[in-house]
């Protein structure tokens, strides 16, 4: 029997004398095929041997609709609030690093004297 190519173990290269079929576990039989119940068949999926698949087969997502005022106006609030806690957090890590920065110079003037 031939090499079966829709299976996962099934491995092609091409060389100066032709093409070369293998099976990446050597499961052959004598004639250098598949045998015709091969318990190591495993059928190929698409996503292994490069293919692409068509429209039909993958629903598309629906084209987003451009925000109305209201929506672009409450969008335009949240990116604001995000702002300004974003801002609010990067000051408190400041503050908390130098308050740091302070205490280690304190501690080391203590060592010092």
């Amino acid at each position: 029997m031939p090499m079966r190519t829709d299976c996962t173990h099934y491995a092609s290269r091409t060389t100066q004398d032709g093409l070369v079929e293998t099976c990446r576990i050597g499961a052959t039989d004598e004639t250098g095929g598949c045998a015709a119940d091969c318990a190591t068949f495993e059928t190929r999926p698409v996503t292994i041997v490069g293919w692409e698949q068509g429209s039909a087969a993958v629903p598309l997502a629906p084209e987003p609709t451009p925000p109305d005022a209201d929506e672009a106006a409450l969008l335009a609030e949240l990116a604001s609030l995000v702002d300004e806690s974003g801002e609010a957090a990067v000051s408190a890590e400041a503050e908390r690093r130098r308050a740091e920065q302070r205490r280690a110079e304190k501690r080391k003037r203590r060592r010092i004297r």
